[in-house]
């Protein structure tokens, strides 16, 4: 819903209000307002842009960077690339980011994730996230002969996603020789990936897909894949050009600091809205820890200076900033070879050609995005000098000898010196940069915007696992003024020194075949001082000079211990209140080496899926006997396990008899029954010790060995991964008992109100 279709509506009896209706808020609105009693309100900065075909045109792409639906952040002046300020683009408009970026899909390592879980937090972790990831995506695959050309004849359909509303596709094929040149290379010096690039568990070349809907040839998004097949939805409103300028915080007797709402701008007009539930942030990793600030919570010493109340002391909002640095290196290419140069220069003939091709049956370059050819590097002497992981080595050493060492940097040391790890992302972009004239001005041109003459490509190299620490503060209480973004690129001397060591295995790629035969020899290059030959102090120099933004800015919320610098908890409550989340990039605690377009906002939607799988699996096992069963956690477990509700909160819960009636009437099976699952010490049952007593006794069955084990299963999901530690090891019982199917199909209603159906039930047997 519009803002302008919106000013009158109430701004009561929402259940959940989501702050950003970007890549993150998008989904996690979408999931919520599947149980139609769940009223879900999301506010958005920017405006619905589903109708524009600059957005929804692949290679478009860049037009899109400074335009009125990119934020247009800028970072202060770098102190590590010579004082250069750089360019952060931002999506303004319904799917955030995922409505701007440039399409390229690529996978998180396994390693990355396991990190979260032993930094504390527990459950976060590759075999408890990795279904997630596959869940929100389906990758198509082209043709045959396609899936050899690009190298991906080897995909393993059990770890790629299948049935997930982002649609995946591989764009070019065929007509495309350096896509192939580009597999064929990394074969030759043995380093093509050998394993699904989505196993989590690759290295090596290989050919990306990207987030391109293979049937319109248009950007699969957030704001496409989930918000607007459910966009009729009642319980759902989604308002645009709404401004959140700060989060409604009370201190409540016995539960402390509680949200009860949002104040924001709706068109410039003050506005509040009341939740009933909880408010949940998804502003992304620079606008996330300003609303907090601006809310009060944050540095009580910057909060004072500009007249903020405190309302919670922490001083780790906003700090913890990480990012991916990136530098290329454009080579000239022989004549004939297919790139995009003459698009970015906008040549009047060629721009009418591939228009019109794109318009009559969606072909040509304006269906393709942009990068279609990736690696995921370790340090390999095939392309640097055989010193340089010894060299590495010794200088992670000294650096620990001298400064000592934290478990971040333990874990960055053991992926750079692996040599089955990766420390870069190496990419081919089939067009010039000029990183050297972008002087970081608002409204000035970026860097793919200024292509000089003659046909390039670039081969550029991203820094994965960057040790440099930066922030984002606030500098005004007024919510209009853009926060203060200092990264720190190349801050920590670590990060130069693994990052040149890849730029000069860049300048080694070139002259491998069959890649070097699309370059003109003696060619020329993006700059004068783009060309290394082998010394690493030219290489720190251009890096320096040229290296910018991948624009995964993360981290600056971080799901650590408090006590470690963290913001939000494992459950993702930031400290100190009782129902403000965080969902965005700015949680993670540690930057993976490549960020899904919609990662972290499954992994919150995930923690409550967990459970969805594990009473699932549960099922599976009971529907083995004769009778038909289904397995149902009450409210108060639910409640404790995911962190989601508060005492009288039933949407979780409601969400599970949703996804199960649906499950039981697709399957034609002619009746359920409703398990009820009790917490010792903690529930509706534990209330009432009559009807335990009763339960107990008219026990259908024990549980057998697959239902125990099935059991056990969803107990180490919900307790040992999800619970908070007070409710952790406490005992958890299973008790069985027929309740019509239609009751659950059509009765929207509370655990507690069919807890008491079926204690009536029972009771009435008794008698």
């Amino acid at each position: 819903m519009d803002a302008s279709s919106s000013a009158k509506l109430p701004m009561e009896g929402f259940d959940y209000i989501v702050v950003g209706g970007g890549t993150a808020g998008l989904v996690i609105a979408t999931r919520l307002s599947e149980n139609i009693e769940t009223r879900v309100l999301v506010l958005e900065a920017g405006e619905n842009q589903l109708e524009n075909p600059i957005i929804n045109m692949p290679a478009m792409w860049p037009t899109i960077l400074g335009s009125e639906v990119d934020w247009s952040f800028l970072t202060t002046p770098q102190e590590h690339l010579k004082g250069r300020i750089l360019r952060h683009p931002q999506g303004k408009a319904l799917g955030g980011s995922s409505a701007l970026n440039a399409e390229i899909f690529v996978a998180p390592a396994k390693v990355d994730i396991d990190a979260w879980e032993k930094l504390g937090n527990p459950g976060w972790n590759w075999a408890t996230l990795s279904p997630y990831y596959r869940k929100f995506h389906t990758v198509n695959l082209p043709s045959g002969s396609n899936c050899q050309h690009l190298g991906i004849d080897g995909s393993d359909e059990n770890i790629k996603g299948i049935e997930g509303p982002i649609q995946v596709s591989f764009p070019i094929g065929s007509e495309d020789p350096l896509s192939k040149a580009w597999i064929e290379t990394f074969k030759g010096i043995n380093n093509a990936i050998k394993v699904d690039p989505f196993s989590g568990e690759a290295y090596g070349g290989y050919s990306n897909p990207s987030s391109i809907d293979p049937v319109t040839k248009t950007r699969s998004y957030a704001a496409s894949a989930y918000y607007a097949p459910v966009y009729t939805r009642p319980n759902l409103t989604v308002l645009t050009g709404a401004t959140v300028n700060r989060v409604l915080l009370e201190n409540k007797t016995g539960k402390g600091v509680v949200a009860s709402g949002v104040s924001f701008l709706l068109n410039g007009e003050p506005q509040e809205a009341k939740a009933n539930k909880e408010v949940i942030i998804a502003a992304g990793a620079f606008q996330s820890p300003k609303i907090l600030e601006l809310s009060g919570i944050g540095n009580p010493k910057l909060l004072k200076s500009l007249d903020i109340p405190v309302i919670v002391d922490n001083p780790n909002v906003g700090e913890n900033l990480q990012d991916h640095p990136i530098i290329g290196v454009s080579f000239e290419v022989i004549d004939g070879t297919p790139t995009a140069d003459s698009l970015l220069r906008q040549e009047p003939e060629v721009s009418r050609y591939v228009m019109e091709q794109y318009m009559k049956d969606r072909t040509g370059p304006l269906s393709y995005g942009s990068v279609t050819s990736h690696s995921l590097m370790p340090i390999t002497n095939t392309l640097t000098s055989q010193n340089s992981m010894r060299e590495l080595s010794q200088l992670f050493e000294d650096y620990a000898l001298e400064h000592g060492t934290n478990s971040a940097f333990d874990f960055v040391k053991s992926v750079t010196l692996s040599p089955k790890q990766v420390s870069s992302c190496i990419l081919m972009f089939a067009a010039q940069i000029n990183a050297h004239d972008d002087k970081g001005e608002v409204g000035g041109k970026n860097y793919l915007q200024m292509p000089g003459p003659g046909d390039f490509i670039t081969l550029a190299s991203l820094l994965s696992h960057p040790l440099s620490r930066g922030s984002v503060h606030i500098t005004s209480s007024d919510v209009n003024v853009p926060p203060s973004i200092d990264p720190k690129y190349l801050s920590h001397p670590l990060d130069i020194e693994v990052l040149s060591r890849h730029l000069l295995s860049i300048e080694a790629l070139a002259t491998k075949q069959p890649l070097a035969q699309y370059l003109k020899p003696h060619g020329r290059r993006n700059h004068e001082t783009a060309r290394f030959n082998n010394d690493l102090d030219l290489a720190k120099d251009y890096a320096r000079r040229t290296a910018i933004s991948n624009n995964h800015p993360s981290c600056s919320c971080p799901m650590l211990p408090r006590e470690k610098g963290g913001v939000v908890d494992e459950r993702l409550r930031v400290y100190g209140t009782e129902n403000l989340r965080i969902v965005d990039s700015s949680i993670m605690p540690l930057i993976p080496l490549a960020l899904f377009t919609e990662t972290t906002s499954d992994i919150w939607q995930g923690s409550i899926e967990q459970k969805v799988q594990g009473a699932w699996n549960l099922h599976n096992a009971l529907a083995r006997r004769s009778e038909v069963l289904d397995f149902f956690l009450m409210a108060s477990s639910i409640s404790g396990s995911i962190g989601v509700a508060t005492e009288s909160n039933y949407c979780a819960t409601n969400c599970f008899l949703d996804a199960f009636a649906r499950y039981r009437h697709s399957m034609g099976l002619p009746g359920t029954s409703l398990g009820l699952g009790m917490i010792s010490e903690v529930g509706y049952l534990h209330e009432h010790p009559e009807i335990e007593a009763l339960l107990l006794r008219k026990g259908v069955h024990p549980l057998n060995e697959d239902e125990l084990a099935a059991q056990k299963q969803l107990v180490d999901f919900g307790m040992d991964s999800m619970l908070a530690a007070e409710f952790r090891g406490v005992m958890f019982r299973v008790f069985r008992v027929d309740v019509p199917f239609t009751t659950l199909l059509n009765r929207r209603t509370s655990v507690r109100s069919l807890t008491e159906l079926v204690a009536n039930r029972l009771l009435k047997a008794r008698t």
